[in-house]
């Protein structure tokens, strides 16, 4: 995923981290992946320049901040979106900004059946579960597995041939009838 999206995004979009001191000009300490695909799409000559990597140098750290920059990066980290806030921007882009939805993939690391589903649940929460609430307060995020695992093969199907509708399926999912909500599943 990660090879994809460098190459997507014509480099990288986090810079590595280095030292700069000691007998070789730069250690990297953050970031080795990353430096490491650079590396290999300069031995595959990969089209574009792989021959620099934008990082963050450091002077004299100690081994203590060191350490303090890969806890912070691996175990604090930035705030990942939640699975709804990210479908909401993935049917964004493909909706409102119409990119092309190849390249969607591409920048999520190829993974074009997980982009699907999302953008399908997202637009189907939004025209069948949130209509039925009473006001926006009323809207739950967490429900969005539940529509994610209703894009999966035959579940729209067999609620359509049992003569039900994906509002009722809403209904369902807001009344909880559907708990936990991987019971989607059995549909």
């Amino acid at each position: 995923k990660l090879k994809n999206s460098i190459l997507t995004n014509g480099g990288i979009i986090h810079p590595i981290i280095v030292r700069s001191t000691g007998p070789d000009p730069y250690v990297c300490i953050e970031g080795n992946t990353r430096l490491a695909l650079y590396t290999s799409f300069v031995s595959e000559r990969l089209d574009g320049d792989w021959t620099s990597i934008p990082a963050l140098v450091h002077g004299d750290i100690s081994e203590e901040q060191i350490d303090a920059i890969r806890l912070q990066i691996h175990l604090v980290g930035t705030r990942q979106w939640d699975p709804y806030s990210k479908a909401k921007y993935l049917h964004y882009l493909r909706t409102q900004e119409h990119m092309p939805f190849e390249k969607i993939v591409d920048y999520c690391g190829g993974r074009q059946s997980e982009v699907t589903e999302f953008i399908n649940a997202y637009a189907d929460m939004e025209q069948h579960y949130r209509p039925i609430l009473s006001d926006d307060g009323a809207f739950d995020a967490t429900r969005f597995s539940g529509f994610v695992e209703l894009q999966k093969s035959g579940i729209k199907a067999a609620i359509a041939t049992a003569n039900f509708t994906l509002g009722d399926f809403a209904k369902w999912i807001d009344e909880e009838k559907l708990y936990p909500l991987n019971m989607v599943r059995k549909l």
